[in-house]
């Protein structure tokens, strides 16, 4: 079994709370100055963050936990704030975020766009997806793509990418008023569900649960329900989880 007991990419120091003997061990031996050192790094990793996103007018500039701390992506977030200095702020996207990844999660035709200088907008350097952290829409990149395509991209691609974040933005607050639609027809303490769901069964099974709310809320007002793959109860925490294509 693998322990969650450590320090971790921010300079957290992690206790696993199923393994509490490893506690003290840890404790005892870890690097107190290498952790703090590491929280200041993640400091002004964040401070250059705010700089980028302000200085050309994004929602947020964040990247995935592994890249944080990483050379590179610093380097990369100096060299993109340098680029928004000689050019300006881009009009349209103040409620997009650019979330950064680690190269390997790229999609397969993702190219860095160094050797294309993004003329016309067509390099494949960003692509748009949904920030699950933040449920937001987001443009993502990774932190090997060339800082100068990257702004490129975003100027050539300003009108599309705000309609697409909008378009994400308003459907993930529209699952968010049928979650809690649900939650109150059923008088459910909380009303969950797995992060494999896409946002189709999510709404397939709160519509299920809508349908049956009438008879099922005297059997289940004050519990909680998690939304999942199985149909399982657990009464001494009165919670239950259901599959989400139940029979109902």
């Amino acid at each position: 079994m693998t322990t969650r007991t450590g320090l971790d990419p921010f300079g957290h120091l992690c206790l696993d709370l199923e393994r509490p003997v490893e506690w003290e061990d840890f404790l005892l031996g870890v690097d107190l100055d290498f952790a703090l050192e590491r929280r200041k790094i993640i400091e002004s990793i964040r401070n250059l963050e705010l700089k980028v996103a302000k200085r050309i007018g994004l929602w947020l500039v964040c990247a995935e936990p592994r890249e944080v701390a990483r050379d590179r992506y610093r380097i990369f977030l100096e060299a993109l704030v340098n680029e928004a200095v000689k050019r300006g702020a881009i009009p349209r996207i103040f409620d997009v975020t650019l979330t950064v990844r680690a190269p390997e999660a790229a999609p397969a035709d993702w190219s860095s766009g160094s050797d294309n200088r993004h003329r016309s907008g067509g390099s494949n350097c960003c692509w748009t997806e949904m920030d699950e952290r933040y449920k937001r829409g987001c443009v993502a990149t990774t932190s090997l793509a060339d800082p100068k395509s990257v702004y490129d991209w975003l100027v050539c691609n300003a009108d599309t990418v705000a309609a697409e974040t909008k378009a994400k933005n308003d459907s993930n607050v529209q699952l968010k008023e049928l979650i809690d639609k649900t939650r109150k027809e059923l008088g459910l303490r909380y009303l969950t569900h797995s992060k494999h769901l896409s946002e189709n069964q999510i709404r397939s099974a709160c519509q299920a649960l809508l349908r049956v709310s009438g008879p099922a809320r005297f059997r289940v007002e004050g519990s909680s329900i998690r939304i999942g793959f199985q149909n399982v109860v657990r009464k001494e925490d009165f919670e239950m989880e259901i599959a989400w294509d139940a029979l109902l």
